[in-house]
């Protein structure tokens, strides 16, 4: 339990740096919901789409959405999927230093 809150916090501090005001379990999935000025790169979301498929929809808002469709596996499959999506919305643009 300790190791999840630490997962959750990091993963709030990283989603926080991004500009997501929330990510929501919801029933079918994931619910990234962006603030006003969300700091993730065009690039970044259209590589998530790209590797994600139709399991991920873009809503532009207000307020801008990405939702991550997936049949639930077990107790710490959503904190891992959202783990896997803020991080792939957080990596540098391609030729960026």
């Amino acid at each position: 339990e300790v190791a999840s809150l630490l997962a959750v916090t990091s993963l709030r501090i990283q989603a926080r740096a991004l500009g997501i005001r929330s990510v929501a379990e919801t029933p079918t999935g994931l619910t990234v919901t962006f603030g006003d000025k969300p700091n993730v790169s065009p690039e970044n979301v259209l590589a998530l789409k790209q590797a994600c498929g139709r399991a991920v929809s873009i809503l532009p808002g207000p307020p801008p959405l990405i939702r991550l469709a997936y049949k639930k596996k077990d107790g710490n499959f959503a904190l891992r999927q959202a783990k896997t999506l803020i991080t792939m919305l957080a990596k540098p643009p391609a030729g960026a230093k």
